[in-house]
């Protein structure tokens, strides 16, 4: 009877290693590339938008500077804010801009990548190639925000709550993304996509959905914006010394074709087959 008990308890133990390895899975581990060596450089609740790109281990990621002060490539933050602003004011609106949503406000990666995937411009070289077996992948709280509830959310006749916040407040609150709408209806869609290269030969080409309405091929069925780190596995491109991202929308303006869904994205936790 005795040994049965502590077989019992032996198997629990086993049970509940177990479901902790598979619940820290999407975080990052010691090995992986997770920017935190950047951590001092950003203060507290801030982001950065560097000068020509910056370097986190063995990966380089590009910044392209812009004259009107704005950036296409990489920034990199540790904002965690869930909400619509009260302004939109430019400094306010940078708190969602450059924020990761996650489901609780605390960010467990700490310092992350923020991609504005603009003409090529977010691309992340290293070196030299490597098998990159997975990067963590998650919304911005601005693109959430606009995805899941539109912008503006909320009109002068039937104004709403700000949503993730607990206040009394009722209002109209406003992202100032252009006109993006929400990705609810059958066939909407918000897609990162990425080419790996090794050297000037295309090794292959991957997408992850951060929204679907029943486009995503793994979830047919299914209607969802993402709201947490997910994993991203590249390791189908092969051996790579650079990684090149793009997105891709449903939501695009009738008369350009340009895309009305913001084109960020949230990266960390870069795990290279050493």
């Amino acid at each position: 009877m005795k040994n049965k008990f502590i077989y019992i308890l032996i198997l629990f133990a086993v049970v509940l290693v177990g479901c902790e390895t598979e619940y820290n899975d999407p975080l990052p581990i010691p090995d992986d590339i997770t920017l935190n060596e950047l951590d001092e450089s950003v203060g507290i609740f801030d982001h950065v938008i560097p000068t020509g790109g910056f370097t986190s281990d063995v990966a380089t990621f590009n910044t392209v500077n812009n004259n009107d002060g704005s950036y296409g490539g990489f920034a990199y933050s540790n904002r965690n804010y869930g909400s619509y602003t009260w302004t939109t004011t430019q400094q306010a609106l940078d708190s969602v801009i450059y924020s990761v949503y996650t489901n609780t406000y605390r960010n467990k990666t700490k310092t992350f990548a923020v991609a504005r995937a603009t003409n090529d411009d977010a691309f992340i070289t290293f070196d030299k190639p490597y098998v990159v077996e997975h990067v963590l992948i998650a919304n911005t709280s601005y693109n959430y925000l606009t995805m899941q509830y539109g912008d503006p959310y909320g009109t002068e006749d039937s104004p709403k709550q700000n949503p993730n916040i607990r206040a009394t407040a009722l209002g109209v609150w406003k992202l100032n993304t252009g006109g993006a709408k929400t990705l609810n209806e059958e066939g909407d869609y918000y897609k990162a996509t990425v080419k790996g290269y090794n050297g000037s030969n295309l090794t292959g080409e991957l997408e992850f959905y951060l929204a679907s309405a029943k486009v995503d091929q793994q979830f047919p069925t299914r209607t969802f914006v993402i709201r947490e780190w997910m994993r991203w596995d590249l390791a189908e491109l092969g051996e790579v010394d650079k990684l090149v991202f793009n997105v891709e929308g449903s939501d695009v303006d009738p008369m350009t074709g340009d895309l009305l869904t913001p084109p960020y994205f949230c990266l960390d936790g870069i795990r290279l087959r050493r």
